[in-house]
């Protein structure tokens, strides 16, 4: 690669940035949202690691998430988010 071709590349991601056209990442989905009586209970997907958690808060904008229950591989998850919520949820 020729610094020719790195200046355009860098120049064209610069431009995308200026006029507007920023690709939306969202770190964390929630994908089942309980009422417990102890609060709210959110099931999540972080897209970045492929791990799922029970959290009590999700950023509005899906970049955060806090007071994490439990976390990691779908099955562990699972059996924890049917023990609180009693309800088990199909993978999607």
């Amino acid at each position: 690669m020729t610094n020719w071709s790195i200046y355009v590349i860098m120049g064209s991601i610069r431009d995308n940035e200026t006029k507007g056209n920023k690709m939306a990442y969202v770190a964390y989905e929630i994908r089942m949202t309980k009422e417990t009586p102890t609060g709210t209970r959110h099931l999540v997907r972080c897209n970045r690691l492929g791990k799922w958690a029970i959290a009590s808060w999700v950023g509005s904008t899906g970049s955060s998430m806090g007071t994490v229950e439990c976390q990691g591989q779908y099955d562990y998850v699972m059996k924890k988010w049917k023990k609180i919520v009693g309800k088990y949820v199909p993978r999607t």
